[in-house]
């Protein structure tokens, strides 16, 4: 019997690093994402519901936020940040079709990871793809979503052995 689960597609800027685990029902709380700060080059982490494409999109739908505002603006954080590349104008389109359609997981998964290196608080996950995705998910309400698990290609023993041998 042939077996026909479709094979997940891995953006090629993480090819490199990871492969497809599985699918995980996650509550949107324990999902994290990285915010770029321009000015020092340095990546902070902070659950969806505290970044500046979350409060964009309680905006866009006229959603009052239970959270603290994020003290970055999305437009000054899309300016400043130039890996961002989602216009306004495609962000209000995957809005809407979110809306309209639902999220389907199996087709565009919001990949997430693991890693040791920020264990705490325990069982968070960390956004490798679909950043916007999971901030409209969020706004939309949603407690828990599926997501696509990425582990890493190589362990790591194997990765702290390169490191090493870089030095």
């Amino acid at each position: 019997m042939k077996n026909n689960i479709k094979p997940i597609g891995i953006p090629p800027f993480l090819e490199t690093n990871f492969i497809f685990s599985h699918f995980k029902i996650v509550s949107v709380d324990k999902v994290y994402v990285g915010l770029i700060n321009s000015n020092l080059e340095k990546i902070k982490y902070v659950n969806v519901k505290k970044s500046p494409h979350y409060y964009f999109v309680c905006e866009y739908l006229g959603i009052k936020s239970s959270y603290k505002q994020s003290t970055i603006n999305y437009f000054d954080y899309i300016k400043s940040n130039t890996r961002d590349l989602k216009s306004e104008i495609k962000f209000n389109q995957l809005i809407e079709s979110i809306k309209k359609n639902g999220y389907n997981y199996k087709e565009n998964p919001i990949l997430v990871y693991r890693t040791i290196k920020k264990p705490f608080p325990l069982g968070r996950f960390f956004t490798a793809d679909g950043f916007h995705r999971l901030s409209i998910l969020a706004a939309l309400g949603h407690k828990n979503i599926n997501v696509g698990v990425l582990k890493r290609k190589q362990s790591f023993i194997s990765r702290l052995k390169k490191r090493f041998n870089e030095i």
